[in-house]
């Protein structure tokens, strides 16, 4: 490591740089364990299995020391230094109350460490499947209204308001991912309340901020997210700039047009949300599954995806979806869906 090194080698996460900390820190606790461990075997004493959280460690916990500072003159304590005349100087050490002293410097009273500990998020790695299944699990979710949402996406015209919140819904869901927070919390309170986000970096919409709580999360980021990807689509941008090209083969012109006269039987708000959430959240390059997942079918894949998220849920009409489409297709499936929805008004 370098002054030229990226910052993140610094950071414990669970994938890229992140991962020397990771395994810095996990190698430090698995010291300390296996010293404390060896050292209760060796005395023939009772360990206590009581572990401290990382988290909640103090320097009294730990065996650590400074060899100029700590050591030498513990060592210096327990030696004598005798000047003979006439023969050599002989020093001699007092070995057993070296041993007491070290003892109960840095031996006694040190803890064992819980080896889970806190890693971080980027906002980036956020996005990923796994992530928003830990959340479901901790906070049981809930649909928003087509009021609702309807209401959010007239509020956030502008782009860069969206970007802002949609942003601070990727922090916001980094933590709940990792702690406790209850559903029926406001949204807006958590963020500046827990997370101490300036009010200008949180929710713009109003009725977001007064709607929307945590039991809504992931509904919102599907909503902001999706709406943002719709306008990057209108102007001729890639929503999907983390999407590898074993997911981008292009329709042809048959398939193309195939799809488009099917989508005027399927609910095609809902369907563009729903496959847009699963290629970023599972096909990225952000995702921790690496599975090749080209020859899957779409519509078999979605029907899948949604059912996990509700119970007895489907989209309406997908069964008028082409079975012959493949996730290879993705990108460029749901460019065309994107398209269409685009020129159809607001579904309720």
């Amino acid at each position: 490591m370098s002054y030229e090194s990226n910052i993140a080698m610094l950071l414990p996460t669970k994938r890229d740089f992140g991962l020397c900390a990771t395994g810095l820190v996990d190698f430090l606790i698995d010291t300390q364990n296996e010293f404390l461990e060896r050292y209760h075997s060796i005395k023939k004493l009772q360990m206590s299995q009581a572990s401290v959280s990382p988290s909640d460690l103090l320097p009294s916990h730990l065996i650590a020391y400074d060899l100029d500072r700590d050591l030498l003159p513990l060592i210096l304590s327990q030696c004598q230094y005798i000047v003979r005349p006439m023969a050599e100087n002989k020093i001699e050490y007092n070995l057993q109350g070296l041993e007491l002293q070290l003892i109960e410097r840095f031996i006694r009273g040190r803890a064992l460490i819980d080896r889970k500990f806190d890693q971080l998020f980027f906002r980036q790695f956020v996005r990923n499947a796994s992530i928003f299944k830990i959340l479901r699990d901790k906070i049981p979710q809930v649909k928003l209204t087509s009021a609702v949402k309807c209401s959010i996406v007239t509020e956030l015209k502008s782009f860069q308001n969206l970007c802002k919140s949609l942003a601070s819904l990727d922090i916001a869901i980094g933590f709940l991912a990792n702690y406790k927070a209850e559903g029926d919390m406001l949204i807006k309170n958590y963020l500046q309340d827990k997370l101490a986000m300036p009010v200008d970096k949180g929710l713009i919409s109003s009725t977001a901020s007064q709607q929307c709580r945590l039991k809504h999360i992931l509904a919102l980021w599907q909503v902001l997210a999706v709406d943002k990807a719709l306008r990057l689509t209108i102007d001729a941008q890639d929503p999907f700039d983390d999407i590898g090209e074993d997911y981008r083969e292009n329709l042809n012109g048959q398939q193309r047009k195939y799809l488009t006269d099917q989508l005027k039987h399927i609910k095609v708000d809902l369907l563009c949300a729903e496959l847009f959430e699963y290629i970023v959240l599972n096909l990225s390059y952000q995702s921790t599954n690496t599975e090749d997942r080209t020859n899957w079918p779409i519509v078999e894949t979605l029907e899948s995806y949604y059912e996990s998220k509700n119970e007895n849920g489907e989209i309406a009409g997908l069964d008028q979806f082409p079975n012959t489409l493949l996730m290879s297709h993705a990108v460029d499936t749901w460019r065309t869906i994107a398209q269409f929805h685009n020129k159809q008004p607001v579904q309720g």
